[in-house]
């Protein structure tokens, strides 16, 4: 994914703030929480200014139902995910076509004549089982949501690291900065019930690529890292972030004319109905 930007000279303005409107009207003007005032990145490489964390690995493996058009990014973008193909004909996700094997296997010494060392067997591997997401989906909060946005950290086998000087700084109302500055076992455990969006930093200014994908899901796990937070993820259905984009005010993202909350890595709290906006955009979690 190309990260270079075209960013005009203008752009150090404030984000418009603007009064709230209900969910469903996904072309209000909605007012971001808390300090909404977004300093342009400068940026100096492909992959930004951002503080660089490092990847951090995990054990988790993630199966993130996905369309065929974002599915060659996915797994660049969200380490250790196994796709789900999801059409607008089908109502169950299906594996991704895995990769064909063709290791020879064994055979007893008595059998071994019999086979053209020309003519190895082809051995498929099993399909992933199929995981379905919509009820866990639907039984997360419609009071607020978690936004993630990384720019040099990697989400990696259901695992991410974002720095404290990132979490929940902007953005977000003052009330909810207050609640989980300190993420003691209370916040943390309100924080999984919330639904999430993980998503890359945009390709572009206020926008990016068709087939760059954003997650939808939960947290698991939050643990305090010294400067960094870590946290464990279930990721269950890949979006086109074009999408969110295209609907930042129905999210209650900041916005400006030249850009918008997705070009910065952060991680803030919305008090918007997520799971009701995506549904009202068309998204249904399978």
């Amino acid at each position: 994914m190309n990260n270079e930007r075209n960013l005009p000279e203008d752009t150090a303005q404030e984000l418009t703030s603007v009064q709230s409107q209900p969910p469903s009207q996904t072309q209000a003007n909605l007012t971001p929480q808390g300090n909404t005032n977004l300093q342009p990145p400068t940026v100096n490489n492909n992959y930004g200014n951002g503080p660089q964390i490092g990847t951090v690995g995990g054990d988790v493996v993630l199966q993130i139902n996905c369309t065929p058009e974002l599915l060659q990014m996915l797994p660049s973008l969200f380490h250790g995910s196994v796709p789900n193909i999801i059409t607008a004909n089908t109502a169950t996700p299906v594996p991704a076509p895995a990769a064909t094997s063709t290791e020879q296997s064994p055979t007893e010494p008595s059998q071994a004549t019999n086979i053209p060392h020309s003519a190895p067997t082809t051995r498929q591997p099993a399909p992933a089982p199929i995981c379905t997401h919509a009820i866990a989906w639907n039984s997360l909060s419609n009071e607020r949501f978690n936004l993630f946005v990384l720019e040099n950290e990697e989400y990696s086998n259901g695992v991410f690291c974002i720095a404290k000087a990132k979490a929940i700084q902007n953005y977000t109302n003052e009330k909810d900065i207050e609640q989980f500055r300190f993420l003691d076992a209370d916040a943390i455990a309100e924080l999984k019930k919330m639904p999430c969006i993980f998503a890359k930093r945009n390709a572009f200014y206020n926008h990016t690529n068709n087939n760059h994908p954003a997650v939808i899901g939960r947290i698991t796990e939050v643990i305090n890292q010294g400067e960094t937070i870590k946290f464990v993820f279930e990721g269950f259905q890949a979006i086109p972030q074009q999408l969110l984009n295209e609907n930042v005010t129905a999210l209650g993202l900041a916005r400006a004319a030249l850009r918008n909350e997705l070009d910065e890595e952060h991680w803030s709290i919305k008090r918007e109905d997520l799971i009701q906006i995506l549904s009202d955009l068309g998204i249904t979690v399978i």
